[in-house]
C-alpha cells in the first residue's frame, strides 16, 4: 500500500480530511461554503435528500456517519495529479468505490492514495446510485433551481437597479460607473441560492435587504440629499482616506509583499467584522478569494477594478455563516431558527439580525441609533420599489451582539 510522503498511516490521513463517504461528496461540490461551518441549512438539505434516495433503493445510508458531516467537517480543497484527472479518478464513483486521501491542512499530497472498500460490490454500487442521485438534485437546486424560478433578473430589472442606486454614478461618487446591473447579474448567478429560495416575496425582500445593507456600507448620501439620504448607495468603492494594510500574519493566509487589505467592495468587511463592513484583512481576502476562484491575496485591487468580483465578494459574505452568526442568506430566507440563546438575546427573525451579523457590535442593543435607523431606511426604500412587504422585527435596538 502507498503511503503518504510524511510517513502516516493512510488511515490517519484520511480521519483527519474527512471519511470516504457522503461527506466527501458534499465537500468536493460546496465545501469551501458549507463546511466547517456547523450545523447549517444546506448541508441538511443535501443529507434528507441523500437519506430519502438510500431509502428508495434500500440500502443502509450510514446514519451514524451521516449525521456527523454537520459536527466538524473541514474544508477540502483538492489537488489531482493529471493521470488522476484524465482517468476521472475524481469522480463521485470514485469517492464511493475508494477512500480518496486529501490534502492536509500543512502540505499537499503528491499523489492520490488509494484502498479499495472491502464492501462488496453490488452494494457500493448502489450506495453510489444513492449518492449520485442526491448530487444531481442538490446541483439541480444550486444551478437549475434559477432557472425554475427565475433568476435574479428576473426580480430586479436593470431600470428598477437604476431606480434603487439612483446616484451611484454622480460625479461627487468616487465610484462612478464602477457597479453596474449587468456585474451584479452575474456576480448573482454563481451563487444559486441566492435570490431564488422561496417564494417571489421572499426573494424579492432578500434582494432588497442585500442592497440596502450594501448600500448602507456605501453611501455617500446625506439628510438633504437630492431625492433623499437612500437614494445614494453605492457611491464608494472602497474605504476612505489613508487606511493601513490590515496585514494580519498567518500562515493559512499570508500577506503577499507590498499589498494592502484595506475595505473594498459592496461589503466591506472589517479585520475584526465588528466596525463598519469592510473586506479587510487578509483573514478576509483570502477565504473569499478561495471561494469565487480568484486569488485575492496577492491580488486585492481586483475588488476594487473587477465589479463582478466586487459582488462576488460581497455575496460570498452575505451567503456564508460565521459560527455562531448565521448567514445573512439564511435569516432573510426564513431558513435560520433561532436558538435559546438567540431567544433569551432578543434575535428574532428579521432584517434587524442582519445588521447584527454585519455590525452588531457597533450598533445593536444600544436603542434606536442613526447607522440602524439608516439600514432600514435603505430597504423599506428598495421594499417599495420591488412591491413586497418589509417583513418583522426590522431593527436590533434590543438584541444583544453575537459573541
Amino acid at each position: 500500500m502507498l503511503s503518504p510522503a510524511d510517513g502516516r498511516h493512510p488511515a490517519q490521513t484520511r480521519q483527519q480530511a474527512g471519511s470516504p463517504d457522503l461527506k466527501v461528496v458534499i465537500n468536493i461540490i460546496n465545501g469551501g461554503i458549507e463546511c466547517g461551518k456547523g450545523r447549517n441549512a444546506q448541508v441538511e438539505d443535501r443529507i434528507g435528500f441523500y437519506k430519502r434516495y438510500s431509502g428508495i433503493l434500500q440500502v443502509s445510508h450510514e446514519s451514524d456517519s451521516v449525521d456527523k458531516i454537520l459536527e466538524a467537517t473541514k474544508p477540502i480543497y483538492f489537488t489531482y495529479p493529471a493521470n488522476l484527472i484524465s482517468r476521472k479518478v475524481s469522480s463521485l464513483y470514485h469517492v464511493y468505490k475508494y477512500p480518496l486521501l486529501l490534502p492536509t491542512p500543512t502540505s499537499q499530497l503528491k499523489r492520490a492514495y488509494i484502498r479499495k472498500f472491502t464492501t462488496k460490490k453490488s452494494e457500493t454500487k448502489m450506495r453510489f446510485s444513492a449518492a449520485a442521485l442526491f448530487c444531481f438534485c442538490s446541483l439541480l437546486l444550486l444551478g437549475l433551481g434559477a432557472l425554475a424560478q427565475g433568476d435574479v433578473g428576473s426580480l430586479v430589472s436593470e431600470s428598477q437597479f437604476n431606480q434603487m442606486l439612483k446616484h451611484r454614478n454622480d460625479a461627487n461618487c468616487p465610484a462612478k460607473g464602477f457597479y453596474t446591473y449587468q456585474a451584479f447579474i452575474s456576480a448573482a448567478k454563481s451563487f444559486g441560492a441566492f435570490g431564488t429560495t422561496g417564494d417571489t416575496d421572499t426573494r424579492k425582500r432578500e434582494i432588497a435587504a442585500f442592497l440596502a445593507q450594501t448600500s448602507h456600507e456605501t453611501t455617500g448620501g446625506w439628510a438633504s440629499a437630492p431625492d433623499g439620504p437612500y437614494a445614494w448607495g453605492y457611491c464608494f468603492k472602497q474605504e476612505k482616506g489613508n487606511p493601513p494594510d490590515y496585514c494580519v500574519p498567518n500562515k493559512e493566509w499570508p500577506c503577499a509583499p507590498g499589498k494592502k487589505y484595506y475595505g473594498r467592495g459592496p461589503i466591506q468587511i472589517t479585520q475584526k467584522l465588528i466596525k463598519s463592513c469592510f473586506l479587510a484583512s487578509n483573514y478576509n481576502y483570502g477565504p473569499a478569494g478561495r471561494a469565487i476562484g480568484v486569488d485575492l491575496l496577492r491580488n486585492p485591487d481586483l475588488v476594487a477594478s473587477d465589479p463582478t468580483i466586487s459582488f462576488k465578494t460581497a455575496l460570498w459574505f452575505w451567503m456564508t455563516p460565521q459560527s455562531p452568526k448565521p448567514s445573512s442568506h439564511d435569516v432573510i430566507t426564513g431558513r435560520w431558527r433561532p436558538t435559546s440563546t438567540d431567544d433569551a438575546a432578543g434575535r428574532a427573525p428579521g432584517y434587524g439580525v442582519i445588521t447584527n451579523i454585519i455590525n452588531g457590535g457597533i450598533e445593536c442593543g444600544k436603542g434606536p441609533n442613526a447607522q440602524v435607523a439608516d439600514r432600514i431606511g435603505f430597504y423599506k426604500r428598495y421594499c417599495d420599489i420591488l412591491k413586497v412587504g418589509y417583513g418583522n422585527n426590522l431593527d436590533c435596538y434590543k438584541q444583544k451582539p453575537f459573541a
